[in-house]
């Protein structure tokens, strides 16, 4: 479970920190964002473009023999509907974070924080180390915390993430009246919520286990071991 929870770290620390550095006026998600974007809507056209070109075809070459090269066809991936909504949210999340600043800048300096220190704590936990049980379950706890408090203050950015993978999607395969696409909208805004939910969920279930694992008096009793080893082994020994 600290292994998971080094994980766990890592991926906080570094989305924090990159939430900080946009906050603080890098250029570099947005200007990302707006390439991918762009080359989203070109690769968008080139896959409707062969719709229209076999009567082009038909009308420069009448014996429909292959006298002229087809162009190779460009790689469509970042036309898929489902590239398009992540760019979609991620455009959506820097706004609304931005429209939040206030709110976001110290959660995401809090959450580069408590990652690093979550970290240091799983290492020190895996190695052995002096009172590292009890900085790992402060870790566990005040990471935690952090996770619930940003999901509460920040519901207007997941709000704005729903409504952009929402509006993207549904402009992509929907076919009917306003009414129809409207209700489509809806239903879909509500499964990005719920998902964004489960995973609030799915993230305090694995930060339970890991107090429990850590709590239990096995592993108490194991990591106690650990420290009297590191102990008699630092201890220097008499000429």
């Amino acid at each position: 479970m600290m292994c998971l929870m080094w994980l766990l770290g890592m991926t906080s620390s570094a989305s924090g920190c990159s939430n900080v550095g946009f906050l603080r006026g890098s250029h570099e998600l947005p200007d990302t964002l707006a390439k991918m974007r762009e080359q989203s809507r070109e690769a968008l056209s080139r896959a409707a473009a062969p719709a229209a070109s076999p009567s082009a075809s038909e009308s420069s070459s009448p014996e429909g023999g292959p006298q002229g090269s087809a162009p190779a066809s460009p790689p469509l991936d970042l036309a898929h509907p489902l590239v398009r909504a992540s760019l979609a949210r991620e455009e959506a999340r820097l706004a609304a974070m931005t429209a939040n600043h206030r709110r976001a800048f110290p959660l995401s300096l809090g959450q580069t924080l408590l990652g690093l220190v979550l970290v240091v704590a799983s290492m020190a936990t895996l190695g052995g180390r002096r009172n590292a049980r009890s900085l790992a379950l402060q870790a566990i706890a005040a990471n935690a915390a952090l996770l619930v408090a940003s999901f509460a203050l920040l519901g207007p950015v997941r709000q704005a993430m729903a409504d952009a993978v929402a509006r993207e999607v549904g402009t992509a395969s929907l076919d009917g009246s306003d009414g129809g696409a409207r209700a489509t909208l809806e239903e879909r805004r509500e499964q990005m919520l719920a998902t964004d939910r489960q995973l609030l969920y799915l993230q305090l279930g694995l930060f339970a286990l890991a107090a429990t694992a850590l709590t239990r008096p096995r592993t108490i009793a194991f990591l106690d071991a650990a420290e009297a080893r590191r102990d008699d082994d630092s201890e220097p020994t008499d000429a």
